[in-house]
């Protein structure tokens, strides 16, 4: 049917339409096809291709035919330096914190002119990165939220709320005896007492769950294996009186 016919027999909305369309098509015929890559590239490609694949198959050789205590260490050798590899260049596009503290690097120089001193504490610093949830949590009566361990969580939410307070400001912020004494207006031998009942209570609790989960079959971590060590030795130490 000609295309003169069926542009007449449209409105002048789709006719104009009709038209656009049909100059986008002579346009694209009129266009040259794209150009393939250059034979160079492509060898490049070819050829790192080709080195990444010799070298996976000479590693897998040598897996094979290890023996030795030796051979088995070069080839572990091997694997790390290709992790290592691998993590560096994700930290290229990463950005990866670790185990360095949440405040290293801050400047709490007097004359601070962009960001001030008290942007740059560990609180605002995890509210501007978005962890609302450690925010929230960050207190002796909601703590328990901050771990996903079960147990631990059902053992620290079932403390006294006193007891939540001596464990919270001793053994997750740190305090001092003598500071949380003069917060709680006793002396530091009745924090040191309740701390260490508050402890043992903690410890025997988190003893007994362990060893359940052992005498079932549960996996426990070398954390854990090392709690239970230590409990059964005695050797389990608090925080420093100081």
């Amino acid at each position: 049917m000609d295309n003169n016919y069926c542009i007449e027999k449209l409105g002048s909305s789709g006719r104009h339409q009709m038209k656009l369309e049909q100059r986008f098509l002579n346009d694209l015929e009129d266009c040259d096809p794209p150009e393939d890559e250059s034979p160079e590239t492509q060898d490049d490609c070819k050829g790192n291709m080709l080195v990444r694949e010799l070298k996976g198959a000479a590693l897998r050789r040598q897996e094979e035919a290890a023996r030795t205590e030796e051979d088995f260490k070069k080839i572990i050798k091997k694997w790390d330096t290709i992790d290592e590899n691998r993590k560096r260049k994700e930290r290229y596009n990463e950005i990866l914190r670790g185990d360095v503290p949440i405040d290293y690097g801050c400047s709490y120089a007097p004359d601070l002119k962009v960001y001030p001193k008290y942007m740059n504490t560990t609180s605002e610093r995890q509210l501007a990165r978005g962890y609302f949830l450690d925010f929230l949590y960050d207190c002796p009566f909601e703590m328990h939220d901050l771990t996903s361990i079960e147990y631990a969580k059902d053992i620290v939410e079932g403390l006294k709320p006193e007891h939540k307070e001596i464990l919270y400001f001793l053994g997750v912020k740190k305090f001092t005896v003598k500071n949380v004494a003069e917060m709680r207006g006793q002396s530091d031998r009745n924090i040191r007492r309740a701390r260490k009942v508050v402890y043992n209570k903690v410890w025997k609790q988190v003893y007994e769950v362990l060893s359940r989960r052992k005498k079932n079959g549960c996996h426990l971590t070398s954390r854990e294996m090392d709690f239970m060590r230590g409990y059964e030795e005695g050797t389990l130490v608090m925080d420093d009186d100081e």
